[in-house]
């Protein structure tokens, strides 16, 4: 199978961090684009917009959310370029759908996604985000398994 692009979702989490260089090494090896996609779960937005009193002060918030996820997300992209064409997405929404909307979108070969599942069995390592990607998505997706739980 050629693959052309591959679509990694990140949290900014040390894990995804860790794991970041390994996606883009895969992507050279496979001589594939990157394509690195942040989600602002609007479920989290949620519940910031019921405890700030004034529409302007939660819309202030989640502007700073999102130019702080760009910026986050710009950077990450910077030290991966070089000889892999990197490119990167910020979006607000719920992950799992976002995610399938962007591997869409984007005409993706292959999602690299992280897990957050505790349990021990294969299917407990797939949390309820990387379950409905796999479920929904209609793309190759790889796990890993998220290392940064206490």
């Amino acid at each position: 199978m050629l693959f052309r692009r591959i679509l990694f979702p990140t949290d900014f989490s040390k894990a995804c961090d860790d794991k970041t260089d390994d996606v883009a090494q895969l992507a050279r090896a496979l001589k594939t684009s990157l394509i690195l996609l942040h989600v602002l779960d609007e479920r989290a937005l949620h519940e910031l917009q019921k405890r700030v009193r004034k529409k302007d002060d939660f819309q202030f918030e989640q502007d700073v959310m999102v130019e702080s996820a760009e910026k986050t997300i710009q950077e990450l992209a910077s030290r991966l370029a070089g000889d892999l064409e990197v490119t990167t997405r910020v979006v607000v929404g719920l992950p799992y759908a976002e995610i399938c909307q962007a591997a869409e979108s984007e005409d993706v070969d292959l999602v690299i996604l992280p897990t957050h599942g505790a349990g021990k069995s294969t299917h407990e390592y797939q949390g309820t985000t990387a379950r409905n990607v796999i479920d929904l998505c209609g793309r190759p997706v790889m796990l890993f398994k998220r290392t940064d739980r206490a």
